[in-house]
């Protein structure tokens, strides 16, 4: 229950519904500038704290492609703008798979395999029209 969760971490149910009001707004603010730089998002991440003196605050980022993984339908398929399209092409390539198998057999992580420049290039295209559409300026790399 509420009560519960709250006795465990050692707030209030006020300070509860404060937290989540935080999270409301910020979630609107996100979305709102997602919707105007022509994304979707299908999730976001935030870690809110209590500070000094039990001030509620915002503990780590968010509003990044990594955090809300941003996303347009494109005929009729998701693309991805996030963290989310490099999943993806590690289990195209079979890395994934590797790694699950390696895991069960409780042997170390495979490492990562490095990206081709083409798919590196790719990724840093995603990224960059999330930061300028979310932004509303033009970045100059």
């Amino acid at each position: 229950s509420d009560e519960e969760a709250c006795a465990m971490s050692g707030i209030t149910i006020k300070d509860l519904y404060e937290f989540w009001y935080m999270d409301l707004m910020i979630d609107g603010a996100i979305l709102f500038a997602m919707k105007q730089a022509g994304f979707d998002i299908f999730d976001g991440k935030k870690e809110l704290i209590m500070g000094p003196g039990r001030t509620k605050q915002i503990g780590d980022i968010f509003g990044t492609p990594d955090e809300d993984r941003p996303y347009k339908i494109v005929d009729g398929q998701i693309v991805h703008y996030s963290k989310e399209f490099l999943r993806q092409l590690h289990i195209e390539s079979g890395y994934y798979a590797k790694l699950q198998e390696a895991r069960k057999n409780n042997q170390p992580d495979i490492p990562i395999p490095k990206l081709s420049e083409e798919k590196l290039a790719e990724v840093s295209r995603r990224y960059l029209l999330v930061a300028e559409g979310y932004a509303g300026v033009k970045i100059v790399v």
